[in-house]
């Protein structure tokens, strides 16, 4: 296939799914070309040992979502890929699918557009190569490993800082981690990645990390008393107060996520009902939209459609909820709004804005308080956890 040049990567993700695909990657890749890959797996002939039970034949369902996950590169992937791998799906029989998937197109595809598809299709055979091989618990191994190579390719650093997207102990072990696939609870995190490093690692929430890093150089610098939110697949965030990273006891401090919003509402990975994200996340919102993804709500509501422009209205709704609740709470100077979800732009921010005025304005001095967009974008999170690890302690 000819490569071809196309809009940069942000204006790309306005285009439909399958335009979306071959803008992406520079690709000449059609419909039909997904669809093949699909028919290439499902109609091929199976033994009996290499199917999970009685099955016939894979769920096409299961397989378009594996195919377009590899294709976009989106988490779904992540979740086919354990899905497989805990359902008894041998090696052999993913192997043959990710290939299938190279012979059909020929397909250069990653989120970034000069990266391979073979270098990413390799990393998934990598982690499915440590399952089959025993290695307990093999995804959480193959993460950590894999973090460990990424640092090691940085060359030779003096302190090292993780992000994670959840709650770790004082040892450095994980607590809660409802967004990573692998049992990552009560598994060793730090230690082993000090080990591979020979450097101290510094772990901390990815919302810590994101408010730490746009207090310090992004939308809140300058700012003594700041509140962050950034919404994703989960919603975090962080307080500053004085200018310092307020953790509270055992780091626990700033799970807006977790923020009850509608009580009794939808159970979340923390055994509570109703939390932020569990109304508010990424996938909440594609889901209430009815579509397969958080940028497809987005595509479709720019284009008018009302069950998607809904569906981001009530999640600023819940969002403004939480934010006017802290804001009485902490009156701070300033309020960072960021992550994937907030890529909306105006169709969340906008009813956004309006619901803490009208929650908190007739309390909190909202004259004197600026709601502004996060300004580090997906690097928020990375630039924190080197800041973190550069302190020592992100207090």
């Amino acid at each position: 296939m000819t490569p071809t040049t196309g809009a940069p990567y942000r204006q790309r993700r306005s285009a439909t799914r399958l335009a979306a695909i071959q803008a992406l990657y520079a690709l000449d890749v059609s419909g039909s070309a997904v669809d093949r890959v699909i028919a290439d797996f499902v109609e091929r002939p199976w033994a009996p040992a290499e199917l999970p039970g009685d099955a016939a034949k894979p769920d096409e369902v299961f397989l378009r979502t594996l195919v377009e996950g590899v294709v976009a590169h989106r988490p779904e992937i992540d979740v086919a890929i354990q899905d497989a791998l805990t359902g008894g799906w041998t090696l052999a029989r993913l192997e043959i699918l990710l290939q299938a998937i190279l012979r059909a197109g020929a397909y250069e595809l990653s989120a970034q557009p000069d990266v391979p598809a073979k270098v990413v299709i390799n990393e998934y055979l990598e982690i499915a190569h440590a399952f089959f091989a025993g290695k307990e618990p093999s995804l959480v191994n193959a993460v950590l490993d894999r973090l460990a190579a990424l640092a090691r390719e940085a060359g030779t650093v003096g302190s090292v800082g993780v992000a994670l997207p959840g709650l770790v102990d004082s040892k450095g072990r994980g607590v809660l981690l409802p967004n990573l696939h692998g049992d990552w609870v009560g598994r060793p995190i730090a230690e082993p990645l000090r080990q591979a490093l020979g450097r101290p690692v510094r772990l901390l929430n990815d919302g810590h990390a994101f408010a730490l890093a746009e207090a310090r150089i992004g939308a809140a610098r300058g700012a003594e008393d700041v509140l962050c939110i950034v919404c994703g697949t989960g919603i975090g965030g962080g307080v500053v107060i004085g200018g310092r990273l307020h953790l509270g006891v055992e780091d626990r401090a700033g799970e807006v996520g977790h923020h009850t919003v509608v009580e009794d509402g939808p159970l979340c990975g923390c055994g509570n009902r109703g939390c932020l994200e569990t109304l508010a996340g990424a996938r909440a919102i594609a889901a209430a939209a009815g579509q397969s993804s958080f940028d497809d709500v987005v595509v479709a509501a720019r284009r008018g459609d009302e069950k998607a422009r809904e569906a981001l209205r009530r999640a600023a709704a819940y969002i403004g909820i939480a934010i006017a609740n802290l804001t009485i709470f902490l009156t701070p100077q300033r309020i960072v709004v960021g992550g994937g979800v907030a890529e909306a732009g105006e169709l969340l921010l906008d009813p956004l804005h309006a619901e803490v005025k009208r929650r908190a304005g007739g309390v909190a001095p909202l004259h004197a308080i600026e709601i502004v967009r996060a300004i580090l974008g997906a690097d928020a999170g990375a630039i924190g956890a080197a800041l973190a690890g550069a302190d020592g302690d992100a207090r």
